[in-house]
């Protein structure tokens, strides 16, 4: 099988912190009250002769030896595989050969969601300017926060404003996995992206802690 996304664990821990004062200040030390997920890295696991292309959008686009499309939808069938849409208009599961699955319930389009957010400019009632505090990240890695592909991702049932918990824990686990590295390193850009990446799972695992946040289930 092709595979696009290295397994990497997320370490447990029901604490997110983070080293700056005026961030610290404001975080729940029991963020939640929940455990991150030990999930994988995305992963696309298509057919021998299917290639993954990760679009703008965050959305993956699978392309098959005799020229189909197949763009993902973000849900995923009973036994945990990811749902297809082809262009003719039906659903397929490629996770160990293609086969056709009825369609997402109430599925038109999957909203897409910017892991860290981009439209907390102004912090109000003694909340935090979010996307001020991630811009740090991103000028460390030379991504743009508006539309690099590592901080979009497909969230089937989103539904913002999110909670300061989420932004938090995002924050949190970006702090963690830069503490000490040099800005606009790889090393540092790598820890940027695969940080994304693992957060990015999450959120699209329904039931999991970051999908409930970002659905308000």
């Amino acid at each position: 099988m092709s595979k696009i996304g290295d397994e990497v664990g997320i370490s447990g821990g029901s604490e997110v912190l983070a080293k700056d004062a005026n961030i610290a200040d404001r975080l729940n030390s029991n963020v939640g009250g929940e455990v991150p997920l030990g999930l994988p890295a995305p992963n696309y696991n298509v057919p021998e002769g299917f290639t993954v292309k990760i679009n703008s959008s965050g959305q993956a686009t699978v392309s098959g030896p005799r020229g189909g499309e197949y763009l993902s939808t973000g849900y995923y069938s009973s036994d945990g595989k990811l749902i297809y849409k082809d262009k003719s208009g039906s659903y397929h599961t490629l996770d160990g050969g293609r086969n056709s699955v009825n369609a997402p319930p109430n599925y038109d389009s999957v909203p897409i969601h910017h892991i860290c957010t981009n439209k907390c400019n102004v912090g109000a009632n003694g909340q935090t300017a979010w996307s001020k505090e991630f811009q740090r990240f991103f000028d460390g890695s030379d991504l743009n926060i508006n539309n690099a592909t590592e901080n979009l991702v497909a969230v089937a049932g989103h539904r913002g404003p999110h909670p300061q918990a989420y932004h938090q824990y995002v924050y949190g686990r970006l702090d963690q996995a830069t503490e000490g590295l040099v800005p606009n390193t790889e090393a540092y850009k790598e820890a940027v992206t695969q940080t994304l990446n693992m957060i990015k799972t999450e959120a699209a695992i329904p039931g999991s802690p970051v999908n409930k946040w970002l659905t308000k289930r």
